[in-house]
């Protein structure tokens, strides 16, 4: 069996940062990879604080899930997105919008 490598992502969007897998990602990726921009994106009515905090080097974007337009202001350039969705969240329209303006962006990796 091949294995395919994709390249290291120069840029990175993570969507659940302030929680107990993505926090320990976006430090990581900060601390490992300085020269990769890290972007935590959290639910807009979640404070900003909280993610703020894991993403020391990096920018903190609000977006809501259910609008397209909010994902695609988040998404605009990145070529790595990691996701983990929160409780509550509809995932299927969440998934079916980030994939949806992923695709229209055309940057990710």
């Amino acid at each position: 069996m091949e294995l395919t490598k994709k390249p290291t992502p120069k840029s990175i969007l993570i969507f659940g940062a302030a929680g107990h897998i993505g926090q320990p990602l976006a430090e990581y990726v900060t601390c490992e990879g300085p020269d990769i921009p890290t972007s935590a994106c959290r639910q807009k009515h979640r404070k900003a604080e909280n993610t703020a905090e894991q993403v020391s080097r990096g920018r903190v974007l609000a977006a809501d899930h259910e609008y397209l337009s909010s994902f695609a202001a988040a998404v605009k350039g990145v070529e790595g997105v990691f996701v983990i969705s929160s409780s509550g969240m509809s995932e299927s329209v969440a998934m079916t919008n980030l994939t949806t303006v992923l695709k229209q962006d055309g940057s990710a990796v």
